[in-house]
Parts: structure tokens; C-alpha cells; sequence
């Protein structure tokens, strides 16, 4: 029975829309910090950080962690990063198109995105039923805040052990 339940959260946190909503919430605070969109490619990364459990309880609770000190760190968690950013490619993937048909974000000229001002997204935070979404939901905007001051996505993905074409040949 634990297994059903397992497979079914698996599910429930693959949704497209739901991957599209922690998209949107990463973005929102990549804006706070920067002013500017977040890069498309940033999106890819924010599945992997926030729906794997044991990476998500590993983020800093601040911004004064900043991101290569922590992937020193947690190398454990790092070594399998690339794996997960492939293996969740399709869903971002999805997620970024139900995000922006939907409403939630909008892809600029420059290939960056912006939220768009929904206040239901803002109302589903503290209304889900679920402590475990919720807190996805904080982490994806903290994880949007964070790479803004990360540095540039060279140096971002370089520390995270990403590259690209190894997943889109």
C-alpha cells in the first residue's frame, strides 16, 4: 500500500501544471532579486532542486549560502544533479509550456521569463492540504533568488555539473 501512495505522490508532483507552478515561483523571485527574467535554461534546473526530497532538505534556509560553497558541501547530492535534470527535462519541459499557456509566466524576446501576477498561484500557497507542496513552493521561490545571485549560468552550471548538450543532442 505504501507503494501505491509513493507512486502516486510521484505523480501528483509530476503534474505539469504543478512543475509549471514551482517554474513560476522560482521566476517570481529571480525577478525580486534581479529585475530581469530568469534564463530559460535556469527553468530546467529548479524540478531537480526542489521535487527530490533529500536535495530540497538540503538548500540553505538563506541566501547567504551561496550556491558553490553549498555544492562542496553536498557533492553527495550533486553527483546524481545531471542525472535528475535529464530525467526531469520532459516535465519542465511541460511545465513551462502549461506555465506560460496558463498565465503564469511569459517567455520574453531574450528567451528569459517573467511571472505574470496571479493571485491564484499566491492563494493556493497555504490553501494545498498538503504541508509537502507547500513547502516545495517556498523552496522553488527561494531556489529563484538563489541563482540570481549565483553568477552567470556558466559559472551555475559548471557548479552544478550541467551541460546541456549531453541532454539535447
Amino acid at each position: 500500500m505504501a507503494d501505491q501512495w509513493a507512486g502516486r505522490e510521484r505523480i501528483r508532483l509530476l503534474n505539469p501544471a504543478f512543475t509549471g507552478a514551482t517554474i513560476a515561483r522560482a521566476t517570481e523571485g529571480y525577478v525580486e532579486v534581479t529585475g530581469s527574467g530568469l534564463p530559460f535554461a535556469y527553468a530546467y534546473l529548479i524540478a531537480p532542486f526542489v521535487l527530490h526530497s533529500e536535495t530540497r532538505s538540503k538548500l540553505p534556509g538563506s541566501l547567504a549560502t551561496r550556491l558553490l560553497p553549498w555544492t562542496e558541501k553536498f557533492g553527495e547530492v550533486i553527483a546524481t544533479f545531471p542525472q535528475r535534470v535529464a530525467e526531469l527535462s520532459p516535465y519542465s519541459s511541460k511545465g513551462i509550456l502549461l506555465a506560460t499557456l496558463g498565465g503564469l509566466a511569459e517567455l520574453s524576446g531574450d528567451a528569459s521569463l517573467f511571472a505574470k501576477p496571479n493571485a491564484s498561484l499566491k492563494r493556493y500557497t497555504g490553501q494545498s492540504g498538503s504541508t509537502e507542496v507547500e513547502n516545495i513552493l517556498k523552496k522553488s521561490h527561494f531556489v529563484g533568488k538563489w541563482l540570481a545571485a549565483a553568477g552567470t549560468p556558466a559559472t551555475v552550471f559548471t557548479a552544478l555539473g550541467v551541460r546541456f548538450e549531453d541532454h539535447y543532442k
